[in-house]
């Protein structure tokens, strides 16, 4: 049976405005003061050099948050928190199926353990690769190094959806069959025809 691997924000987790986009509407701050941070300061959280809160925490005042480093956290994680839950309901008949199901996450340590949380992840897969655990983002060839050295190389029977190109082109890359996610209902049929029994 096939090894399905599954992003989570924008497929196994939805939103309508993502954290930068909600903020900036909310509070009146030019976007690009937010992405400022990820652009330069997120990377190392992402693979897991540096503490979220310690990165964060000076642009508290320069975003104009009236609360704390952990509040700011907190609403940026509640922001993108729509579990997609009729993907989940797919994925679990996938998993009945016979199919192995794993996540697969640019992430730190913080929302790691947040959305593992929110998705029930030990719960509903059999396995997940963070990139604050790998070492590497979703864009480096030495995560999906690691997916395919904990996997399995061969290519054929792995399977990847994200929603960035970007990433499904460093998976393809790597010899993983990878498509972009761009709606459950894009999604539901091709995949139900390919993977699930009837």
């Amino acid at each position: 049976m096939s090894k399905l691997i599954f992003d989570v924000d924008g497929v196994l987790i939805t939103y309508e405005k993502n954290f930068a986009e909600a903020y900036s509407d909310e509070f009146g701050i030019e976007i690009s003061k937010i992405y400022e941070f990820f652009a330069n300061d997120y990377y190392e959280c992402a693979i897991g050099q540096a503490e979220l809160h310690d990165k964060i925490e000076k642009y508290v005042e320069r975003w104009g948050w009236p609360g704390d480093a952990g509040s700011l956290i907190q609403y940026w994680f509640d922001s993108q928190s729509t579990v997609n839950a009729p993907l989940l309901d797919l994925i679990g008949t996938a998993r009945r199926s016979g199919h192995e199901c794993y996540v697969a996450s640019d992430q730190d340590a913080l929302r790691s353990d947040y959305v593992q949380r929110l998705v029930d992840i030990k719960r509903g897969f059999d396995g997940a690769f963070f990139s604050c655990d790998v070492g590497a983002t979703k864009t480096q060839s030495a995560f999906f190094e690691r997916v395919l050295g904990e996997l399995g190389p061969e290519s054929g029977e792995l399977f990847f959806w994200d929603d960035n190109p970007k990433n499904v082109a460093a998976a393809r890359q790597a010899g993983i069959e990878a498509e972009v996610y761009t709606s459950f209902d894009g999604f539901r049929k091709p995949f139900s025809d390919r993977f699930l029994k009837r």
